[in-house]
């Protein structure tokens, strides 16, 4: 009987467990390196607050503690000191959430916010998880070989190379990972471009995926003329956005941002024309050869970014025709003085003849001895 009534007792009191924890779930919280990160706790209103929160690597000194009103850091572990704080003039309103400043990858974990008033005690759970901000992917060309890199990114980061439209595609050699000092990977990788697909480099880093493009082509374009130079942007829709147009790598012809405007530079004024929410340029009137040269233009939204370069060669107007009239004059000439040569020598007196057969006369006849 006593066996008995003691199982009851520990069912009882497990089930009490059960349903006082029933509905509470860790909250999940991802903080950058560097930054500041807000780790969420919620408590009743009462007098007598008191708020301890604890690291599961140091559940022997807190990470912040408040209580009689007031801060109390005398036992703060000392690795959070003046990285935390509370928002002390909201705790009267049920706020006990932390602030947790220049996050550290040793700060990822899982965190224990306790609260108490004269109401009750209760506890609550972050799982903090903590990344370097993945915010550009550099993919630059040297000749034929691209390489695509990115630096001080946390966690491990993953590359991927594909190409539009499909194709084969092999990496020089697996893609290179280092970790620095301060615990930061940076990854690279090349590959021989073989086509004028488009190449895409994806870096994946935690939950954060970013990409960037680049392809190149060429067009032919005749002096005088419009020529709309494309800029075929694998996204298809487009939002919040930068489009940056360069000459011979440098020199800036139009810039775009989806939220203000747009500006197109100095001397090509009255030479180019952009509609809004397209990625393409029409060069207008290009009446020299000054405007050969390479065309690139950059579109960079939050997750991607895309380069693409043209080769243009600028031909003066008419340079075809002319050319070709100036051939057959030349073949024509050519020809000409072929046939007078032949005409001449066919006429000439041949070497050694007698002068009196050269003098005879059409229908005169020598006279008979």
């Amino acid at each position: 009987m006593c066996y008995m009534a003691g199982t009851y007792v520990i069912l009882v009191v497990l089930l009490s467990i059960l349903k006082t924890t029933e509905g509470k779930v860790d909250a999940q919280v991802t903080c950058i390196i560097s930054e500041h990160c807000i780790l969420p706790c919620a408590m009743e209103h009462g007098d007598d607050v008191v708020i301890h929160w604890y690291h599961a690597k140091n559940n022997d000194n807190p990470v912040h503690s408040y209580y009689q009103g007031r801060d109390r850091l005398e036992y703060q572990d000392t690795k959070y000191s003046g990285r935390t704080y509370l928002f002390t003039d909201l705790i009267s309103s049920g706020n006990a959430s932390l602030s947790l400043t220049d996050v550290k990858i040793q700060d990822q974990g899982r965190y224990k916010c306790y609260t108490s008033t004269k109401k009750g005690n209760d506890e609550q759970f972050v799982n903090v998880e903590v990344e370097a901000a993945l915010t550009s992917v550099d993919l630059t060309a040297v000749n034929d070989i691209l390489t695509c890199k990115s630096e001080d990114i946390y966690p491990a980061p993953t590359l991927a190379w594909s190409t539009d439209p499909p194709s084969q595609i092999q990496p020089e050699k697996a893609p290179e990972t280092q970790e620095n000092a301060q615990g930061l990977f940076s990854i690279s990788s090349s590959v021989q471009r073989t086509s004028n697909n488009t190449y895409t480099c994806t870096i994946t880093a935690g939950q954060t995926t970013r990409t960037s493009s680049r392809k190149q082509q060429s067009l032919l374009a005749e002096g005088g003329e419009d020529l709309t130079i494309p800029c075929s942007v694998p996204e298809a829709n487009l939002k919040d956005f930068t489009l940056t147009w360069l000459f011979n790598g440098d020199t800036k012809v139009l810039t775009f941002d989806s939220r203000t405007s747009s500006k197109v530079y100095d001397r090509w004024e009255g030479h180019v024309k952009y509609t809004d929410n397209q990625s393409v340029i029409k060069l207008l009137k290009m009446n020299d050869q000054t405007f050969s040269g390479k065309y690139s233009c950059e579109v960079v939204t939050t997750k991607s970014r895309y380069f693409e370069q043209t080769d243009v060669l600028v031909q003066p107007k008419g340079s075809e025709a002319t050319i070709a009239a100036v051939t057959i004059v030349i073949t024509l000439c050519i020809i000409g003085t072929i046939i007078g040569i032949v005409i001449y020598r066919k006429v000439k007196r041949p070497p050694g003849a007698p002068a009196e057969l050269h003098e005879l006369k059409k229908g005169d006849q020598p006279e008979s001895k």
